[in-house]
């Protein structure tokens, strides 16, 4: 049997407007980017929304295709009659942070659920159309999903990405298809006016070429790109990779594309060696950095950086809001037994020969790391 697949499906509203009355259609058009529906236009919405989600699990293939534009693709990738083995397959709908965007993705996965399938649903905060601000932070808030969730898991199984882009926003179909192609994904549409699929298969050596790209741009300004992922101010930048980074009335900010090349690569980059503080509210004493270069092309080293970057999160965040959660990643706590100067303690890595950071504060929210050593 062959491995399972993962098929992501961008979802729209087509099932709430293909076989609607005139009028109707007009008014899911007008309301597809609503965050909620209200008013008169929305009652008389909803009075439509509940007698599609009330009748819709039930209809055949066939009828499924013409009103949904999410079925018509996963039925042209698997038929009427699902292969053996299909319902092993990770089926995930992506869809808009609206009101209607949500329903619709409800749906569709009330229509797979009736017939065995599991899907998940996927709609990140800010993915809509009604502003550019927001669709970038939807699009951003995707790339890290698909990175932090799909990645570790499926790519480990050997699954092959299929991306079914008949549904949703031609805005997220742009992205997703570059997506496809960095993913090695087969990316299936469909011929204007027919019925028929047309199927992009993965094409070879696209991820390898763009990271070779970007991978250039981190080396240049590897701590410039950290601190805009820390979404910390970059003021001395004149000239960034415009495909990289963008800029809006707050100043720089990585662009979709470099939130996955950072995603990407910088696991890389942290693990090659103790790079200097994100930030002027973290500083190293000599004894520390003696202490962690030793660790230098290791995955403790890596995770060290991880955590130094907690660290300014939460110190970040405190000097911005009064308060502040710790990280749980980070495990800041006060140290039990006194160890002059430091009087704070987080974890630098937990697997093999663990190590914890000893620290003090300064001026109130300055920390400095003082000692990498073992758990007293």
């Amino acid at each position: 049997m062959n491995p399972p697949r993962f098929v992501l499906s961008s979802c729209g509203t087509s099932v709430f407007s293909n076989g609607a009355p005139d009028a109707m259609r007009e008014l899911v058009n007008r309301h597809a980017n609503d965050a909620s529906l209200s008013g008169e236009e929305g009652a008389k919405l909803e009075s439509w929304l509940a007698e599609v989600e009330r009748t819709f699990p039930a209809i055949a293939p066939e009828e499924a295709r013409r009103r949904s534009a999410e079925l018509n693709g996963l039925l042209g990738i698997y038929g009427a009659q699902w292969p053996e083995g299909a319902r092993q397959d990770y089926l995930v709908l992506v869809h808009t942070d609206t009101a209607l965007g949500r329903r619709a993705a409800r749906v569709v996965a009330g229509w797979l659920e009736a017939r065995g399938f599991a899907p998940d649903l996927v709609g990140p905060d800010g993915l809509n159309t009604r502003s550019e601000e927001e669709f970038r932070y939807g699009i951003a808030a995707l790339i890290s999903w698909l990175e932090e969730q799909y990645l570790p898991e499926w790519a480990a199984k050997g699954s092959r990405p299929i991306f079914n882009l008949l549904g949703g926003f031609k805005a997220v179909h742009a992205y997703l298809t570059v997506l496809g192609m960095v993913y090695g994904a087969e990316v299936v549409y469909q011929f204007e006016g027919s019925q028929e699929l047309l199927h992009i298969p993965p094409l070879p050596g696209v991820a390898g070429s763009l990271a070779a790209t970007a991978r250039r741009y981190l080396e240049q300004d590897f701590p410039r790109f950290r601190r805009l992922a820390l979404h910390l101010p970059v003021t001395d930048w004149t000239d960034p990779p415009e495909t990289l980074v963008l800029t809006d009335a707050h100043g720089l900010l990585l662009s979709p594309w470099g939130e996955l090349v950072w995603l990407r690569l910088s696991p890389d980059f942290y693990q090659r060696q103790l790079w200097d503080p994100p930030d002027p509210r973290v500083r190293f004493s000599r004894r520390f950095v003696g202490q962690a270069r030793a660790y230098a092309g290791t995955a403790q080293m890596a995770a060290l950086n991880r955590h130094i970057d907690d660290l300014v999160r939460y110190l970040v965040d405190r000097e911005r809001t009064g308060t502040a959660a710790i990280p749980e990643r980070l495990n800041l706590k006060p140290i039990r037994s006194p160890r002059p100067p430091s009087t704070h303690e987080f974890y630098a890595w937990s697997d093999k020969d663990a190590r914890r950071v000893y620290l003090h504060f300064e001026d109130g929210n300055r920390a400095v790391l003082d000692e990498l050593g073992k758990h007293l």
